[in-house]
């Protein structure tokens, strides 16, 4: 699981991500995220690229630390771990077909800066329903554990949702 560099006017070949689509996760590596759980599922989909966007906090840093390691086994996990400005992580985000925020509660209420970015790059985005979504609608939400069914209920809305507007569009 390569670290990507990005620059400006970025693209899937400069970054050598295959033409394949792409399920992303945006956010400082914290606990209560959810990495590892969105790590853990990349085996379960051989045909997706799974791109992580998110650095290291300096609390939770041997948890962010044990992610990157477990996704060494899976060749379809790519990382941006370096802070990049917020347009060019939009930029990055918008090139993936599914976004998910798989958030845990752990007892604080907050919302989530994270969703706010990731809703700029205009694509589907799927969340955990916790406290952090209470504030939009705007989204798809799961209860419970991420786990492979649920990730294979959004691509499914997401291929129908894309169907139904080429369709529209005739």
């Amino acid at each position: 699981s390569p670290n990507v560099a990005v620059r400006e006017g970025i693209n899937r070949k400069m970054l050598g991500l295959p033409e394949v689509p792409i399920i992303a996760t945006f956010g400082m590596g914290y606990f209560h995220k959810g990495l590892k759980e969105l790590v853990l599922l990349a085996k379960e989909f051989p045909g997706y690229q799974f791109l992580i966007v998110s650095s290291k906090p300096s609390q939770d840093a041997g948890y962010f630390t044990q992610c990157r390691i477990l996704s060494e086994q899976f060749k379809n996990i790519q990382w941006v771990d370096k802070f990049i400005p917020e347009q060019q992580v939009v930029e990055l985000l918008s090139m993936s077909d599914l976004i998910i925020l798989p958030y845990q509660e752990y007892g604080g209420v907050a919302t989530s800066a994270s969703l706010k970015t990731v809703m700029c790059a205009n694509v589907p985005i799927l969340v955990s329903d916790t406290c952090f979504f209470d504030d939009v609608d705007a989204v798809m939400k799961f209860k419970g554990r991420l786990d492979k069914g649920v990730i294979e209920n959004a691509i499914g809305i997401v291929k129908t949702h894309r169907v139904m507007m080429v369709e529209g569009i005739r």
